[in-house]
């Protein structure tokens, strides 16, 4: 039966990554499976709030989530995404350091943090895979930084479709977008207009096709991949 997950009272309130190699998946890091309980997550649902006591681990068994902060001001900025096989961040310290949404209904599986240090501390192997798990995250979390430091608008969205797109077995194929505008605006540094523009632009230049809100089709991954790199 699945548990559910539920902000504590007393804590104060305070977000599918960028796919790249950082995105962990089952393959890559064998977590203690004996000690992990599924948990069903509802649309919007927060998992675990940034200055939370970081007890456990996730990975996405099924759904998407998101981490993000929210700045005084009520503005958010969404650091990452996860989908199935990701582990949701590795957080070291002894908080957790964003807060986690479901984006929409899914499982996650719930690992205690207590059972993983106790598996690094006696499995040379697992340390050194979750040691290259946490360096290849802060490669991306330092390639984030440079695209909202100097990318354009189209840059940003092509950088995001192309990492998309390089999780599927095809780069032409039609790619899932579970997060809202919203979330991808906040994920770019952009307004949602801006969002619905730049998609519009790269339909129009044959680079995608938009077969409804949820989903995006590359169809020219070359013009895309130009746009990656600052050179088309």
């Amino acid at each position: 039966m699945f548990g559910t997950i539920a902000k504590p009272a007393q804590s104060a309130a305070h977000p599918f990554r960028e796919p790249t190699p950082a995105a962990g998946t089952a393959g890559e890091l064998q977590l203690p499976e004996q000690f992990g309980r599924n948990v069903a997550v509802k649309r919007d649902q927060t998992i675990f709030w940034e200055g939370d006591a970081a007890t456990s681990y996730y990975r996405v068994i099924s759904g998407a989530v998101r981490i993000c902060k929210l700045m005084s001001d009520g503005r958010r900025q969404v650091a990452d995404f996860f989908a199935a096989g990701d582990i949701v961040v590795l957080d070291l310290t002894e908080k957790y350091s964003f807060t986690a949404e479901a984006i929409v209904d899914g499982v996650v599986r719930q690992y205690p943090r207590a059972a993983i240090r106790q598996l690094v501390q006696s499995d040379p192997g697992f340390s050194q895979q979750l040691l290259a798990l946490t360096c290849r995250r802060l490669m991306s979390a330092h390639s984030q930084m440079m695209m909202l430091g100097r990318k354009t608008a189209e840059e940003r969205m092509a950088t995001f479709l192309s990492g998309l797109a390089g999780r599927q077995p095809r780069r032409n194929r039609q790619i899932e977008l579970p997060m809202s505008r919203t979330d991808i605006a906040d994920y770019l540094g952009l307004t949602v207009e801006t969002v619905s523009r730049v998609l519009t632009k790269l339909k129009r230049q044959g680079a995608i096709s938009l077969p409804n809100t949820h989903s995006v089709t590359i169809t020219d991954p070359e013009t895309l991949q130009l746009l990656c790199e600052g050179a088309a």
